[in-house]
């Protein structure tokens, strides 16, 4: 597709990266030159420069990551509701009327999950039909624990918590 264009020969692109997003970023890079001629200039920066830049849609490309809670408002809603423009998540101002109100009726609706779940769906299907966006990964998130552990629950995020929000202790029964 891209030989069909002007951008046949290649061209160049900046990528902001915080430090330790690096070695993701040189990988991009590589394929990047690699397989289409694009030039991607890795732009290091702390958490604050990164967030502004990509909040105010300055930043052509950036790599971030996003660990929330298991619900698709957390995500979707920050990402791709034009109430989120100029946010981190909506830094690119994707703006579209009928996803608003996809994500607005799954959010407000006394639905059930499944009806839930279709209006997210139909909004995501959408989305990808208008936005290009790269997934380069998704972490899986495992926890092992002997019989004996007790009160012990995994986070939908890699945090390990000992003592929950509600006051409960892990401990060990023997």
């Amino acid at each position: 597709m891209l030989a069909e264009t002007d951008y046949a020969d290649g061209f160049s692109i900046e990528l902001y990266v915080l430090e330790s997003r690096v070695p993701y970023a040189t990988i991009f890079q590589n394929q990047m030159k690699e397989n289409l001629n694009i030039d991607v200039d890795i732009k290091v920066t702390e958490w604050g420069t990164l967030s502004t830049i990509a909040s105010q849609g300055n930043a052509p490309m950036y790599i971030g990551g996003w660990s929330w809670y298991p619900d698709p408002y957390f995500f979707l809603n920050q990402t791709f509701h034009s109430s989120q423009i100029g946010s981190l998540g909506n830094g690119k101002g994707y703006s579209n009327p009928e996803v608003d109100a996809l994500l607005d009726r799954a959010l407000s609706e006394t639905v059930v999950q499944e009806e839930r779940a279709a209006l997210y769906q139909e909004a995501i299907a959408i989305i990808m039909s208008e936005y290009a966006r790269v997934e380069l990964d998704n972490l899986h998130q495992t926890a092992a624990i002997r019989p004996n552990v007790k009160g012990f629950n995994v986070a939908v995020d890699p945090s390990i918590q000992i003592v929950s929000p509600n006051g409960t202790n892990v401990w060990l029964n023997n």
